[in-house]
């Protein structure tokens, strides 16, 4: 909604330019993202969207909360303005955020190319709903490799993954650290000042008494 789409031709031209000269890095990645999840055959309607049902059932919240936009078989709508979820980037990447903060934050798409915004199921879904519908998607429609569970979902809703949290542990100490070394050795550099001024003192009392 803010973000490429605002971009002049000149701009987008010279982004392009610039990620085609920059080397392809190794990563994680067996295929590419948008290659993965094929639709399957399912039987049955669009299940109705109903607020919070307590189940930590991939199926029963995809059914209650997602297939009336996305379809039993993930397609989307036949105008795409609810997007498909079969070679979905976001489902078939290697590391769980991006569809885990979809859930849990939605989508303010504003109309934008006919997209339809996503509610946000942060309120309605706790962590370990949003884990079993995360890994629901992935599984049937993405990477089947990518897993979540609570304790991750419960880090990104704080803002956070687990190793950007090791992260910013370890910068703490670091920082703390080296604070303390820094204090150390200033009440170091006082304590020898301290004691030359007082041997100072004492010379200039035992020339004075001379």
């Amino acid at each position: 909604m803010n973000s490429l789409q605002h971009l002049s031709d000149e701009d987008i031209h010279a982004m392009v330019a610039y990620l085609r000269d920059v080397p392809a890095q190794p990563g994680d990645e067996r295929q590419p993202r948008f290659s993965w999840g094929d639709a399957p055959v399912t039987a049955g309607g669009d299940g109705a969207k109903t607020q919070g049902s307590g189940s930590t059932d991939g199926d029963t919240l995809y059914r209650s909360l997602c297939s009336g936009c996305h379809g039993m078989n993930g397609r989307g709508s036949p105008d795409g303005s609810y997007p498909s979820l079969i070679h979905n980037t976001a489902l078939g990447a290697a590391t769980p955020e991006n569809v885990v903060m979809t859930i849990l934050e939605g989508i303010k798409a504003g109309d934008v190319a006919g997209r339809k915004s996503m509610a946000a199921f942060s309120g309605w879904l706790d962590d370990g709903q949003v884990a079993a519908l995360a890994n629901y998607v992935t599984a049937r429609f993405g990477n089947p490799d990518l897993s979540v569970t609570a304790a991750d979902v419960r880090q990104m809703r704080a803002g956070s993954t687990t190793s950007q949290t090791i992260m910013v542990l370890v910068a703490q100490s670091l920082v703390v650290g080296g604070a303390l070394l820094m204090l150390g050795l200033l009440l170091l550099l006082a304590r020898r000042l301290h004691r030359g001024m007082t041997s100072a003192r004492l010379m200039f009392a035992h020339k004075d008494r001379r």
